[in-house]
């Protein structure tokens, strides 16, 4: 199941761990969210507005953070890593796109707990944990460390798809494209102008520092642009956190 040379490998782990890099907002975000799902679990409209607040900030940060990768990342890898990781490029490409909607599952996971769902959350881990060992051992011997990182990834979009559709049936009252879509537009927005403005510049780590302060700028307009509701809840949770911290 593993790639044949230790260089694949160190490929492997360098594509998965930058593109999942995002996870540690999310799992944050699951953290603090559990308790507050488990006293609404009765309450649905606030159980789902909850839900949704939660998807739409770590939908925040990992779509701009894909952005970014889309657009900036040979210069990520060049200036954070080293040219002699730039064979790992690929791989980021695919773990970052499947984080696009990889997220959903570790911030979901809490909510079916709380709604006394443990079980189906077993179950969900359990079947992507064959399919991914069953598409590894199948893709990898023929493609390498690209197929490695592109039969992990199938069960995790695959498997977050399944996750919507959970979610349509227990908490109807979500609506989460409305929450997402403008995060969309950034992250594409972001890819476009790292892409074609910025990749030829950031090539040091001045540069590159300053060109991701230019996406996020970008990032945050357009989501300000589209969803003004967004930027002002993600305003008022950093605002709120240093009261709750005192209480």
């Amino acid at each position: 199941m593993r790639p044949r040379s230790q260089s694949q490998l160190g490929f492997i782990n360098l594509g998965q761990s930058a593109a999942y890099f995002p996870l540690r907002l999310v799992d944050v975000m699951a953290r603090v969210s559990f308790p507050l799902f488990s006293r609404l679990q009765r309450e649905p409209r606030a159980f789902a507005q909850a839900l949704e607040r939660a998807v739409m900030v770590s939908a925040m940060g990992t779509l701009f953070f894909v952005g970014l990768v889309f657009g900036l990342g040979p210069n990520l890898i060049h200036v954070v890593y080293g040219e002699k990781w730039l064979p790992s490029l690929p791989l980021l490409y695919v773990y970052a796109g499947a984080l696009s909607i990889g997220f959903l599952h570790p911030v979901v996971s809490p909510a079916l707990d709380a709604l006394g769902k443990p079980g189906l959350n077993l179950r969900l881990m359990i079947g992507w944990t064959v399919a991914i060992v069953v598409l590894v051992t199948l893709m990898t011997p023929r493609w390498g460390a690209l197929g490695f990182a592109v039969g992990y990834c199938i069960p995790v979009v695959v498997g977050n798809a399944v996750v919507l559709l959970i979610l349509k049936r227990l908490v109807p009252e979500a609506r989460l494209w409305p929450r997402v879509r403008a995060l969309i537009l950034g992250g594409v927005s972001t890819t476009a102008f790292g892409r074609f403005a910025l990749s030829g510049i950031a090539t040091a780590p001045f540069s590159f520092a300053l060109s991701v302060l230019a996406s996020a700028v970008l990032f945050f307009l357009v989501v300000g642009l589209f969803d003004r509701s967004a930027i002002a809840e993600l305003l008022s949770l950093v605002r709120r956190r240093p009261k709750t911290a005192n209480a």
